[in-house]
């Protein structure tokens, strides 16, 4: 095989061997190109789908921060007493899913939820 291949070469059928190679890069490149458009595609409306929910919200926020796991385990509660002060729907966490805030300052434990249109948004209480 090896032999064939230097008679290729020599041959100067190495143009049509790099024009393949190119072709198959330029196909891959487009094919990987649209697949990464449909999981953005995808996980775009996974987020607009989550945010419909005030609780799911406030679990895509805590998914957002970098904390999977603490979404999934924790069970959003509503606070009605906190409306007067914040002006927004407010929610919690039990204390022991509270994780630190992105610059360490703080636990998150509470969440304000604004709503814009249909979608609710949530965002950390200090």
């Amino acid at each position: 095989m090896g032999v064939d291949l230097v008679r290729v070469v020599k041959g100067r059928y190495w143009i049509a061997i790099v024009f393949d190679l190119v072709v198959l890069c330029v196909i891959v490149n487009v094919l990987l190109r649209k697949f990464l458009a449909g999981v953005f595609f995808i996980l775009v409306i996974c987020i607009m789908i989550l945010s419909l929910s005030p609780k799911e919200s406030v679990r895509l926020r805590i998914t957002i921060d970098g904390h999977p796991i603490t979404a999934l385990k924790c069970h959003p509660k509503y606070f009605s007493k906190s409306e007067k002060y914040f002006r927004k729907p407010a929610y919690s966490i039990q204390s022991r899913y509270g994780y630190p805030s992105s610059d360490g300052s703080y636990e998150v434990y509470d969440f304000k939820v604004q709503k814009y249109v249909v979608f609710n948004f949530a965002e950390h209480i200090i």
